[in-house]
């Protein structure tokens, strides 16, 4: 395999190293369109545009972590906006998400868009796997939790495309669902003007090794051997 693509939220581009940057380390070239915040209708616009711009072919590597399927994705004035988890965002005001935001529709478009990636990347004839964030139904509604059943007839349609994601990063490697908080939280501060250090629960260098290790290198075609750095 001559290239590594790779695409998700902050699970996949963040802060520090993540599974796709250790695994990056093992091509000679290596695309992380990771980006925090974002949601899985990005992630897939993401997919389309990067295989206009470099043409992905049988010889490459394509890896896709989905999120939270309860998120917003717009584009405006050159550049997409991150909102996150809509339940906890603070982009969209609380009457546009009463009025506009549909639980079960997000769901579907998830699931759309899953399923679309499949077909271009089936079509690529490139060696491609799916991963997510957390367990595909899941969500955090910080005091609800979102209710599997709502959206069984629309996983039962979409079976075949769910049957292919791999064990989810938080799933694997936490012990919090459906809330997604990591039992081994890192005490970080990002920038500077950051006036308090304050608790990230994304997963750490280090539990993304094991995630890259234990779930993504055994699922391969090609044995990779990951280098000591």
């Amino acid at each position: 395999m001559n290239r590594l693509f790779t695409f998700g939220c902050s699970f996949t581009s963040f802060y520090w190293p993540t599974w796709a940057d250790i695994l990056g380390q093992q091509f000679d070239t290596y695309y992380n369109f990771g980006m925090c915040a974002t949601g899985n209708e990005f992630i897939f616009h993401r997919l389309t545009e990067a295989h206009a711009r470099y043409n992905i072919t049988a010889n490459d590597l394509v890896i896709i972590q989905w999120t939270n399927f309860a998120r917003e994705d717009r584009y405006k004035n050159g550049r997409w906006i991150p909102s996150g988890n809509i339940f906890t965002q603070e982009v969209y005001p609380h009457d546009w998400i009463r009025d506009w935001f549909d639980l079960r529709g997000a769901f579907l478009k998830t699931s759309s868009v899953i399923a679309g990636a499949t077909h271009l990347l089936e079509n690529a004839g490139c060696e491609f796997h799916f991963t997510s964030m957390m367990p595909m139904t899941h969500i955090d509604m910080t005091k609800d939790e979102f209710i599997d059943t709502e959206v069984h007839d629309i996983v039962t349609v979409y079976k075949k495309y769910y049957d292919i994601i791999k064990p989810s990063i938080a799933g694997y490697l936490f012990d919090s669902l459906p809330y997604c908080r990591n039992p081994e939280p890192i005490i970080a501060k990002y920038r500077s003007e950051q006036k308090e250090w304050r608790e990230d629960n994304h997963p750490t260098p280090l539990q993304h090794l094991r995630y890259t290790k234990e779930i993504i290198i055994p699922s391969l075609k090609n044995n990779i051997a990951l280098k000591d750095s």
